[in-house]
Order: C-alpha cells, then sequence, then structure tokens
C-alpha cells in the first residue's frame, strides 16, 4: 500500500509517542508493508516488519515476522486478543480509517495483557528503549462511500456539453471522513436502468488531487441517451491484492439536448435540437443577456416529446441571447432530467 496523505495532522504510534519519534505536520504516515526507512528506532521497536494482508470496511488482518511463542495484539494501545500464529484479524474498524496495530511477542499466554503494555510504556518512558520484541504499523479498512458523483453543482464533478462534443468528464470526492487516499478508483458506467453495463474504468488515486477524482471519457452508446454511474475505492495489500470500499449510490445522468440555431426571420431565429432517448417533454431556457457577466436564463416554452424546435421571436439586432434545453426522460417508473453544463450562445444580427 503506497504512502497516503490527509488533511495537516499528526499520526504516531502510541509507543512512539512514549519514544522519541513523532511523525511532523503534513508528515506522510507509515504505511503498514512500508520498505523504505523514514527513521530508526533503537532496541527490539521495529515500525516495517507489519504487513497487511487483507482489509474490509470494518477490520484488517495485519501479518508480522516469527519473534515468540505468542503475541499479544493492541489496537491503539487497546488489547485485542493474543494468539500463537503470526497473523490477526482486527475488527471494530470504520470505513476508509487508519488504524494504529501495537503486537507485543511474549513467552506464553498467561501474562495479564495490560500489565505487558504498561510494562513497555514504563520501559520507552523511563529508558527509551525496550527490551520486548515489539512490531507496530498503521493498518487500514477500505475506503469510505465516494460523494458528489457526478454533481452538475461544480464542473469538476460533471461536464457534458453534446453541442460541443460527446466528451463526458464525471468526477466524485473522497469521503470527508476517510483517513487517508486510496490507491485507486473503480468507475461503473450502465445504461439508465443499471440493466446493462457499459464500461468500467480505472482510476490511479492521488494525494495531489486533494480528494477530488475524475474520468472524462466517451462512449457512443450513452449519446443522446445518458447512463448511470457509481465509484468505490480501493487500497492495495502487501501482496498486491486490490481491496474494495463501499460503493457510492447510483447517479443517473441524461444529458442537456444537442443545439443549432438558423436564422427566420429579421426577427426570429429558430432553436432545433437532437431527441433525447426516452423523452415525456422538452423544457426551453432564454437568456436575453448572455454577455453579461450573470446572465439570466428563463424557461419559455414546456413541448411535447416529439417537438424538436421552437422559435425565438421579438428579438433584438446586435444582442447576445443564450439557450438550452433540459429534457425529462422516464424510465419505467422512474423519472429522470437533463442535468445542466453548458449554455448554447448566438448573437442576433441582421
Amino acid at each position: 500500500m503506497k504512502k497516503m496523505r490527509k488533511h495537516v495532522m499528526a499520526f504516531t504510534l502510541m509507543l512512539v509517542m512514549m519514544f522519541a519519534m513523532t511523525v511532523m505536520a503534513s508528515a506522510e504516515r507509515v504505511p503498514v508493508d512500508s520498505t523504505t526507512d523514514e527513521g530508526t528506532l533503537s532496541g527490539m521497536l521495529d515500525l516495517y516488519g507489519m504487513t497487511q494482508t487483507d482489509a474490509t470496511k470494518s477490520s484488517a488482518t495485519v501479518s508480522w515476522p516469527a519473534t515468540s511463542p505468542v503475541y499479544y495484539v493492541y489496537k491503539g494501545g487497546v488489547y485485542q486478543g493474543v494468539t500463537a500464529e503470526t497473523t490477526f484479524k482486527v475488527t471494530g474498524l470504520i470505513a476508509g480509517s487508519l488504524q494504529e496495530i501495537e503486537v507485543i511477542g511474549y513467552v506464553d499466554a498467561s501474562a495479564d495483557p495490560n500489565a505487558l503494555y504498561a510494562q513497555l510504556l514504563n520501559e520507552l518512558q523511563t529508558t527509551g528503549d525496550t527490551t520486548m520484541n515489539v512490531v507496530a504499523g498503521y493498518a487500514v479498512a477500505t475506503p469510505g462511500k465516494p460523494e458528489n458523483v457526478a454533481s452538475a453543482k461544480y464542473s469538476d464533478t460533471y461536464n457534458w456539453f453534446p453541442s460541443q462534443n460527446n466528451s463526458v468528464t464525471i468526477g466524485w470526492t473522497m469521503n470527508k471522513n476517510d483517513q487517508y487516499y486510496a490507491d485507486g478508483w473503480k468507475v461503473e458506467i450502465k445504461t439508465v436502468d443499471g440493466k446493462k453495463k457499459l464500461k468500467t474504468y480505472n482510476v490511479a488515486g492521488s494525494e495531489y488531487t486533494q480528494g477530488l477524482y475524475s474520468k472524462t471519457f466517451k462512449l457512443k452508446a450513452v449519446n443522446n441517451t445518458g447512463f448511470s454511474v457509481k465509484v468505490q475505492g480501493y487500497v492495495f495489500m502487501s501482496n498486491g491484492a486490490k481491496k474494495y470500499g463501499t460503493w457510492s449510490g447510483k447517479k443517473v445522468v441524461i444529458p442537456q439536448a444537442k443545439v443549432k440555431t438558423k436564422k427566420k426571420t429579421n426577427s426570429s431565429m429558430t432553436v432545433s435540437w437532437t431527441k433525447i432517448k426516452n423523452a415525456t417533454k422538452y423544457e426551453v431556457y432564454l437568456c436575453k443577456n448572455a454577455d453579461a457577466s450573470n446572465p439570466k436564463y428563463k424557461k419559455v416554452a414546456t413541448l411535447g416529446k416529439n417537438k424538436t424546435s421552437y422559435v425565438v421571436k421579438n428579438m433584438k439586432t446586435y444582442q447576445k441571447y443564450g439557450v438550452w434545453i433540459k429534457a425529462t426522460v422516464k424510465y419505467g417508473k422512474k423519472t429522470y432530467k437533463s442535468a445542466l453544463s453548458g449554455y448554447n450562445t448566438f448573437w442576433f444580427t441582421y
């Protein structure tokens, strides 16, 4: 699992907090399968011997080298159990969380776990070292539910302007509660009714996007129709396996109609558009001040499903107009509307 960041924060093991190693604000966290030495701990304390082999939204399975007959496992200093194996499933995690795990090797399973941990902390506090076999690291639960999928409120999360081209951009943000950046994202595109899968995309994760991601694509099957989309994040385990997080909710995207304009008379213009599949009606929005800093669009007509044109009358010369066509479609008992991504503007002259 690669190194990840989120926000300005200090992550550090409880053991290390008692020691002399403090992770500075905005420093990279230490993944459980780190192979890069970012600092040296004295004695037997070994941050880098732990690996993660499995993850769910509420658990993480970690492994470590064999050093002792039994091992006492702690989650953030809280005792979880004792085992003779070199692997342990830590439960009770929250999706998208990053959790400190400590393992103390010991001679048998008869020790008081709290006393054993207290002994470790006492050694670290008094001498800055420990004689105990300790392995520690960070483990993750799988990513939380992505947010703002294909939200037309933001250009970064939705952009599809058929009058210009049929390139579609779908964006999303990581869950606001996730404590790390996912290694990647799975984007699933289906038909509007969700019955047929059209395409699956993989998007690499990156800390540099600050939790905002997107995918731009062209699919002939969605033109003048639309699609449904959902997204889930994933993390790599030490063995390279992908562990997927929670799916976002399904978002249905219906394109606005592809518009053309043609002068009709010296004071009118014909606006025509391409039919949207399963449309039940079209709404025409017109703006008479499209060159203004804050143009105002007003619904001027509602037309039936078989209408694909509208005449704008009483137009003034040398004035910039704008128009967009919102379609309402129906699939079974469900109704959806076009999402606005851009306006069609034109000057009217003699």
